[in-house]
């Protein structure tokens, strides 16, 4: 009998453990890929404030180069680390999301963005050259929403499937 009262106690206690082990685990897994993605963030932000800055400088002109190198080695990194996550409990839906806006930023650098650093990188720049940058740069807006709701959605049906839904909405 005692046995019987014993495993009563023992089975939803390790059930409950289990539950929260893998939910600490999908957090882990939450808070790398979204790691990834602010890393490329914030390697974007530092080549557009090199951008910016290119325009007043020839100085700052010469570092323009380099932070295109530096952006393209980001992207590429965090996107392979992110192609080697292994999915958690067999969802590879969070990943697969992960891994097309990764890509999506992949291509919008090597080949938007590579067409662009010579014509911001000139002493002058036509009227014609200045429409084709603010549309370039439009189309890029434009065209992010479709794989960025995409991996926002999956990023909250992963959370709400290992149960820290609250938290990721209320960010």
């Amino acid at each position: 009998m005692k046995k019987i009262i014993w495993l009563w106690w023992l089975v939803p206690l390790l059930t409950l453990s289990q539950c929260k082990f893998t939910s600490n685990k999908a957090i882990r897994y939450n808070n790398k890929i979204i790691r990834y993605q602010k890393n490329i963030n914030n390697e974007i932000s530092s080549f557009f404030k090199v951008l910016e800055k290119s325009d007043s400088s020839s100085t700052d002109s010469a570092k323009v180069i380099p932070a295109y190198d530096a952006l393209v080695k980001q992207v590429n990194s965090q996107l392979d680390s992110t192609r080697q996550l292994k999915p958690l409990d067999k969802d590879s839906t969070f990943k697969v999301a992960a891994v097309e806006l990764f890509e999506f930023y992949q291509k919008i650098v090597q080949e938007d963005y590579a067409r662009l650093v010579p014509l911001v990188m000139q002493k002058m720049v036509t009227q014609e050259e200045q429409d084709l940058i603010k549309n370039t740069m439009n189309r890029i807006k434009n065209e992010e929403n479709v794989p960025y709701q995409k991996f926002k959605n999956a990023q909250l049906a992963f959370a709400k499937k290992f149960g820290f839904d609250k938290q990721i909405s209320n960010q």
